[in-house]
């Protein structure tokens, strides 16, 4: 299986792992759970992407696929990935469709601090 779907938070932050070569079939699995779990509170969204080898790049396909993100409730997403120009270029135009909180860091442990420091309401959970 090319995604590994797991939380960080029970309910608030959604860790997403790829591997190899990830689908927009992949993806659906990921929109449907966040789209049940935002009808009560905010999630986060954390993808790490280190281990894929391949991912969608239409655009328009993957706006629609992850509709989620347009949920009023969706926090952030963020791309656990070492820095690439193209893919930060095309991750900024997905989210600025979709009008998404988006931020690129390098390791897991920072991205969850990066959450904890930029939601306070995580601080209850």
């Amino acid at each position: 299986m090319p995604v590994k779907i797991s939380w960080q938070v029970n309910n608030r932050i959604l860790l997403v792992t790829g591997f190899d070569e990830v689908t927009f079939e992949d993806l659906n699995p990921v929109n449907d759970l966040l789209l049940a779990t935002l009808k009560n509170d905010t999630v986060h969204l954390i993808v790490d992407r280190r281990l894929i080898t391949k991912y969608p790049l239409n655009i328009i396909k993957l706006k629609n696929t992850l509709s989620s993100l347009n949920h009023p409730n969706f926090g952030w997403l963020l791309i656990v990935d070492e820095q690439d120009a193209m893919r930060d270029f095309l991750i900024g135009i997905v989210t600025q469709l979709m009008r998404t909180p988006f931020r690129r860091i390098e390791t897991l442990d920072d991205a969850i601090t990066f959450l904890y420091q930029h939601d306070e309401t995580l601080s209850r959970v």
